[in-house]
């Protein structure tokens, strides 16, 4: 990722480069950007969801020592490290989602994807541990959404390459 030297305006809306044709393009290429980042956060909270539900499921049907195993402390913590990971990321989203599309909000966007995309993981994971053995099958469907997380946290940067590209767009607007 490389950062494009966005000039403010005379409105002062900091969203366009220079005026113009070139200042339309560089709004739409930041509109782009930050549309793009809170649809794979929205993506990547969706799947992690969909592994957290799997895992409840699985575990309150999974008995283990006369018990269902959502009773053991072991899966209640990686129950509860999982959805603490999906509330956090949840009003990252949120806040992300109410910010002013554009170069304005450029750099908060990024920042909270960077953040999000490692819990989403995380959560994913916990969430296949809650399988055992079993959860990197196939069958259950948990591998699969680790995979997919995995391989979505890297789509359109990386959360350092992220975090390279806020320090810098920071340094360039001397925010």
């Amino acid at each position: 990722l490389t950062t494009v030297a966005f000039r403010p305006s005379p409105s002062g809306d900091g969203a366009r480069a220079g005026s113009g044709a070139e200042g339309v393009g560089a709004a739409c290429l930041a509109a782009a950007l930050c549309t793009e980042a809170l649809g794979l956060m929205s993506i990547g909270l969706g799947a992690a969801d969909r592994a957290h539900a799997m895992a409840r499921s699985y575990a309150s049907s999974r008995s283990q020592g006369g018990r269902p195993i959502e009773r053991h402390a072991a899966v209640q913590l990686l129950l509860a490290s999982s959805r603490r990971a999906l509330v956090t990321v949840e009003a990252l989203v949120e806040s992300s989602a109410v910010r002013r599309i554009g170069a304005p909000g450029l750099a908060a966007i990024f920042a909270a994807r960077a953040e999000a995309h490692p819990l989403l993981c995380r959560a994913a994971n916990d969430d296949l541990q809650v399988f055992g053995g079993s959860g990197y099958m196939r069958d259950t469907g948990a591998e699969k959404i680790v995979r997919d997380l995995n391989h979505l946290r890297v789509i359109s940067g990386s959360p350092p390459e992220l975090s390279l590209f806020v320090a810098e767009w920071e340094r360039i607007h001397g925010l």
